[in-house]
């Protein structure tokens, strides 16, 4: 796994591009997975595939986003990060493009998109194809109310690009593929003492 995230801090906010790459699996069965393992993976670049936002949730209160990690999966982004125009109200927009490293002819091999996940709380985030891609857009709102109150309103729209014929192949889509965008919006009073 390689990430990177290069930033310039301005007056108005922080403008930056981050990307990342991690291996996939090739089109053998027999010579095991090339995915990267890890034991408690957190992807910190977006807010809604990953948990760039607060990090709400942990493993005891059901995983938010289920330690997501980035294997098999590539991606490019940009973002404005932190940007105030009125006192204690912070925002960051992001844009990011989802990309898969995994072969396309694992699907076949595959009950559904999570077949290869490690347990119900260790996730490796979306099974993405070299044929796949996802498309977020986050937009997060932060408001210091009181100094030890804080209101934080999330927004994100998923734009989904899954190759319809490569998931045709799964061995348990059974003739009929559905797919849908995907789209949040989560307000959280966030109180810390």
């Amino acid at each position: 796994l390689v990430k990177a995230l290069v930033e310039y801090k301005m007056d108005w906010g922080t403008p930056g591009i981050f990307g990342w790459y991690a291996s996939g699996d090739d089109g053998s069965v027999k010579n095991g997975s090339e995915r990267l393992p890890s034991i408690a993976g957190a992807g910190n670049f977006t807010s809604f595939i990953g948990d760039g936002n607060l990090a709400w949730g942990t493993l005891s209160t059901g995983g938010y986003d289920m330690n997501l990690t980035y294997a098999g999966t590539w991606g490019v982004g940009l973002q404005l990060a932190d940007m105030s125009f009125v006192e204690d109200l912070k925002h960051t927009f992001r844009i990011a493009y989802w990309g898969g490293t995994n072969s396309p002819s694992m699907v076949k091999y595959m009950n559904n998109a999570a077949s290869w996940n490690t347990g119900a709380y260790n996730q490796d985030g979306p099974y993405l194809t070299t044929n796949d891609g996802l498309l977020e857009f986050n937009l997060v709102n932060s408001y210091q109310i009181y100094e030890n109150l804080e209101a934080n309103l999330e927004l994100g729209y998923i734009v989904n690009m899954i190759d319809r014929d490569t998931w045709r192949h799964s061995t348990y889509n059974t003739g009929y593929y559905s797919k849908q965008d995907a789209w949040k919006a989560q307000l959280i009073l966030a109180y810390t003492f």
